[in-house]
């Protein structure tokens, strides 16, 4: 997945990826319940901007009803 990187590296990477899609998938949640974006941003310690994009982002799966990640 991570080529020339040590296994430490590949782990750590890895870890990070996991926080951040654990992250997105709590703004989603949030995002659904109908809390506002400004108010995600600041639960989460993220920019409203990354925010508007996780809102774009789930619209359209819930228009197209497709699956994967936010």
């Amino acid at each position: 997945m991570f080529f020339g990187k040590s296994s430490t590296t590949q782990k750590k990477m890895k870890r990070k990826l996991k926080i951040l899609e654990h992250r997105r998938l709590e703004g989603a949640r949030l995002l659904m319940k109908g809390i506002a974006k400004a108010e995600v941003a600041r639960r989460l310690g993220v920019s409203r901007q990354s925010v508007q994009n996780w809102a774009i982002r789930l619209t359209i799966k819930r228009k197209t009803g497709a699956g994967g990640t936010l």
